[in-house]
């Protein structure tokens, strides 16, 4: 909403509807930030959720070394 009310004939001259969306978009990412990081656990089912194990560490890593090395690849192709 924000780009579009920069766009010429699209607001009615008032700086008020890019200014009230750029200050909700704010508010709703700090209240986001905050339920996110310092926010307690909704249900006993999320607390008793345990973190990756081995297995699914491997694949998470390959997956990370797959998705490099093809933009490293990309990147060659790209230069020549």
């Amino acid at each position: 909403m924000v780009i579009l009310a920069t766009l010429p004939g699209r607001t009615s001259g008032s700086p008020s509807p890019p200014a009230f969306t750029l200050i909700i978009g704010a508010a709703y990412t700090l209240w986001l930030v905050k339920r996110v990081i310092f926010g307690g656990r909704g249900n006993d089912h999320v607390a008793n959720l345990k973190d990756i194990d081995a297995r699914e560490a491997l694949v998470l890593g390959a997956f990370a070394v797959g998705v490099l090395a093809r933009r490293r690849v990309a990147g060659a192709a790209d230069r020549t």
